[in-house]
């Protein structure tokens, strides 16, 4: 244990001599590069011209290549398996048939889904016509038949309606005559053979006809056999068998001889009843002639009055008739009229039928399952007579997670971890003990301190039937440092090299920066991902690769390389040969990019500049070479290697 704590003790000691020796060489060279003077040259010194070009600064980091279109193809309904038409590693086309489930079941749904729907679209079609054509016809007939009815029952009024008008201008036209009988009526007699005789016959009274005066008034008629001789008669009447009533007695003379006998006579009856049946016989002596009957005629006013009363009741009737055949019609027509709540209620059933036609379709349409995409098959994990169940297909672009490690190059001037205890040089991102003679670059190569990924290929779920995948089109998702993504955006060129393929380059562009990010192990980082363009045939799914992203670009500018530029602080300078005398030069720098620093002023065309010799003195001035210097003692660097790269900063 006390061995133990004596190396210790001795490797502090010879870290904090180190340390002391790194600071003071540090603050010597910073004051000389200030304000130092010109010298001669001496020994051999690299040299480097300003010209103008072209300055990038890029940002790197890990990833894996996947395949840019990835689909897990599935069933969307469940069933029996009956076909595999595809296995791995074939090529397919959009719109391919992977397999096909039994469709039995789905086809008989569709049927009866079918037939429904057919069944409700004849009921709507019925109920928008008024009916079935049978019914059509039969409604027709009825409407034809209660209309001729109601057109009789009209015309019928029309007629009995003007009967009862002339009746009524009879009627007034009758009273203003006074009334007479009408002629309508006129009175009757009739001979009696024995039933309503009023005595026994007697061959000198026979009794005659009677006629009508008037309503009230009738003329009664007989024949006297007087023998030769005067012979008194008088005739009996009255409304009964009983007569009541008679005329004054008259006298029959007959004529002189040869002149017959037989006297005709006649008398008049007034004051009798209109309308009235009356009984009526000549009397000669003891002799009764055979009794007769008569009726008056009736008043013209009544017949009239009698003619309106019944016109007036058929009118009435024929009202009510017209009324009766009018509602039946309209119960007809009400019976044959189109319901807006039944069609609408039918319609609804359609649409609904149509809906479930349209879902069993598609279920049928999806026991045969074709390619989304065309590519390449991965996987295929069901076969025939499996049963699946139905989970639809996802696709998905690269899901491969990238390293969280990424370096930034060019991101700040060259040197500048000139001051010891700033802690600012990010240029010490690089790897460590590289052992390089520290003339090289800032020291932010993509061999920084980032992991490489290794996330997966972005295939699809394993329950999935198939898994298709574009391998025509390879991209890489590469996490980014928060302190790069700000800088990225979609459209930035990018170069891919893969460890795997050490003479290969890729170049692509980014095609899409995640507005979230991932937490590691506390390391913050953000997903790019980068398309690649036209990859050889070489580069397959779940390739490591190293990306490098060009996020500031500047054009046609004066430029030195960065290792020939000193940065202490905020001020940079560089080493000017002109006639073999070397000048320390003031300079003003703009883009610091991947090896080289743009130049905004101090400097022209074909100026000649010597860059640092890298030695172990300058290693310990931290002026900012990429194989010297301390990268910042707060930034947790390490000793850089002994192969003369001096310290570096993390």
């Amino acid at each position: 244990m006390k061995i133990g704590q004596r190396i210790i003790r001795r490797k502090t000691l010879v870290w904090y001599g180190a340390l002391t020796v790194a600071v003071a060489a540090v603050a010597a060279f910073g004051l000389d590069s200030i304000y130092g003077t010109s010298s001669s040259a001496t020994g051999t010194a690299r040299t480097v011209t300003v010209q103008r070009g072209t300055v990038q600064s890029s940002v790197s980091a890990s990833g894996n290549v996947s395949a840019a279109t990835s689909e897990s193809v599935n069933f969307q309904t469940s069933g029996t398996l009956t076909a595999v038409d595809v296995t791995a590693g074939q090529t397919v086309t959009a719109g391919q048939t992977l397999g096909t489930l039994d469709p039995t079941n789905a086809q008989a749904a569709l049927t009866s889904a079918q037939a429904t729907l057919s069944a409700a679209q004849y009921t709507l079609t019925s109920a928008q016509q008024g009916g079935t054509t049978a019914q059509l016809k039969q409604n027709q007939a009825s409407m034809a038949t209660a209309q001729n009815q109601l057109s009789s029952d009209e015309e019928q009024l029309t007629t009995d309606e003007t009967n009862l008008t002339d009746a009524q201008k009879q009627l007034t036209t009758d009273e203003a005559l006074g009334c007479p009988a009408s002629s309508s009526s006129s009175s009757s007699s009739s001979s009696g053979s024995g039933s309503g005789t009023l005595g026994a016959q007697d061959s000198s009274a026979t009794t005659g006809s009677a006629s009508s005066l008037s309503d009230t008034a009738i003329s009664l008629t007989g024949t006297v056999a007087t023998g030769g001789v005067s012979t008194n008669y008088y005739f009996e009447y009255g409304t009964t068998t009983a007569y009541g009533f008679t005329t004054p007695t008259e006298v029959a003379t007959p004529g002189a001889p040869p002149a017959s006998q037989n006297v005709s006579v006649s008398a008049t009856v007034t004051g009798l009843t209109p309308d009235t049946t009356y009984l009526y016989a000549l009397v000669v002596g003891s002799s009764v002639g055979v009794g007769e009957t008569v009726k008056t005629p009736s008043s013209a006013c009544v017949v009239d009055q009698q003619t309106i009363t019944t016109d007036q009741q058929t009118v009435a009737k024929d009202y009510a008739t017209v009324s009766a055949q009018q509602m039946s019609l309209a119960a007809t027509t009400a019976g044959q009229a189109v319901v807006a709540s039944t069609i609408a209620q039918d319609q609804a059933q359609v649409l609904e039928d149509e809906n479930t036609v349209t879902a069993d379709q598609k279920a049928l349409n999806e026991t045969t399952l074709t390619a989304p995409i065309s590519g390449t098959v991965i996987t295929v994990n069901d076969a025939v007579g499996d049963t699946v169940s139905g989970g639809g297909s996802s696709s998905s672009g690269s899901t491969g997670s990238s390293s969280a490690g990424s370096s930034s190059t060019g991101s700040s001037s060259a040197g500048s971890s000139s001051s010891a205890f700033s802690g600012s040089g990010s240029t010490g991102s690089g790897s460590t003990g590289s052992g390089s003679t520290g003339s090289g670059s800032t020291g932010s190569g993509s061999t920084g301190s980032g992991s490489t990924g290794s996330g997966s290929t972005g295939s699809g779920s394993s329950s999935a039937f198939v898994t298709i995948e574009n391998l025509g089109g390879l991209e890489v998702v590469a996490g980014y440092a928060e302190a790069d993504i700000a800088k990225m955006a979609a459209g930035e060129p990018a170069t891919v090299t893969l460890p795997a393929l050490p003479s290969t380059d890729v170049t692509g562009t980014v095609s899409y920066v995640s507005p979230t990010s991932t937490v590691v192990s506390n390391v913050v980082t953000y997903d790019v991902t980068i398309d690649l363009q036209s990859p050889p045939s070489t580069v397959k799914v779940g390739m490591t690769a190293d990306v490098s992203v060009v996020v500031q670009t500047a054009s046609d500018t004066l430029e030195l390389p960065s290792a020939a530029i000193t940065t202490t602080g905020p001020i940079s300078t560089v080493t000017v040969l002109s006639n073999g005398t070397k000048t320390v030069t003031r300079v003003t720098t703009g883009l610091v990019g991947d090896s080289t620093t743009q130049i905004d002023s101090g400097l022209k065309v074909g100026q000649v500049v010597v860059e640092p010799v890298a030695s172990v003195a300058a290693a310990a001035t931290g002026t900012g070479t990429t194989g010297g210097g301390f990268g910042g003692l707060t930034g947790g660097g390490g000793f850089g290697g002994l192969g003369g790269g001096g310290f570096r900063g993390g």
